[in-house]
């Protein structure tokens, strides 16, 4: 999610604010305000009516966090750490892909559909859990250490796994299956406004290919899954 999504909707006052901070301060007080955003459109702005000591201190705890404080899953500056040094260890070559210990990394992109729907008719704290639950899903579908889950924020998660020789499919099924367990009840007390379930799209590096093409190409997928679940047209970046 870029700069431009993630501010979007946010008072006009919260961002003068934001641009002003120092750009190491930037990225975090973006993110943490939109989360203020999605869950009252008022408390960007009481933020503001914070002492500065107060928010300063804030936002440096959260630029400096790599966890998530509501799921415990490693947040968005963990997962660009994460991501950076996995991409920096693949080969370029035939060369030294004999050479290199990681011959591929997939990603796997996450998102709640019907999130939205949760908090307006079930509550917000229900949607908390289901967020939970969906890092539920992620962790306990994920079995060697290499393999990471992040929450980017709101309903958007992804995974980084390294080295997994093709086995994405299988993740991402576990994943859905451990998900509708997990939010059985939700899923059910939902049924008549939404369907409640998530969206999963993934991709796999490949050699002489810009790695970082590889979250594009998740992000595109998973999009197009929400689009075909929902009946809703959805494009990434949009």
């Amino acid at each position: 999610m870029g700069r431009i999504d993630v501010q979007r909707g946010l008072p006009e006052d919260v961002q003068r604010f934001i641009e002003q901070k120092p750009s190491e301060e930037r990225e975090a007080a973006y993110e943490y305000l939109s989360e203020l955003q999605k869950r009252d459109s008022t408390l960007p702005t009481q933020f503001l009516s914070l002492p500065p000591h107060f928010q300063g201190d804030l936002l440096k705890y959260r630029g400096l966090s790599r966890e998530d404080s509501l799921t415990g899953l490693g947040n968005r500056r963990a997962c660009k750490l994460y991501t950076t040094e996995m991409f920096s260890l693949l080969p370029s070559s035939g060369i030294e892909r004999r050479k290199s210990t990681i011959a591929d990394v997939g990603v796997l992109m996450i998102d709640v559909n019907s999130l939205g729907e949760v908090n307006n008719h079930l509550g917000h704290d229900v949607g908390d859990r289901v967020l939970v639950y969906t890092a539920d899903a992620i962790r306990g579908s994920l079995h060697r250490g290499s393999d990471r889950g992040f929450r980017l924020g709101g309903d958007e998660y992804i995974v980084v796994a390294p080295n997994v020789d093709g086995a994405l499919s299988d993740i991402a099924g576990n994943m859905k299956a451990s998900f509708c367990q997990l939010a059985a009840k939700e899923i059910k007390a939902l049924k008549k406004h939404a369907n409640l379930d998530v969206a999963i799209g993934y991709a796999l590096t490949e050699v002489y290919v810009d790695p970082m093409l590889v979250i594009g190409e998740a992000d595109r997928a998973m999009y197009a899954e929400k689009t075909k679940m929902t009946g809703r047209e959805y494009r990434a970046g949009a």
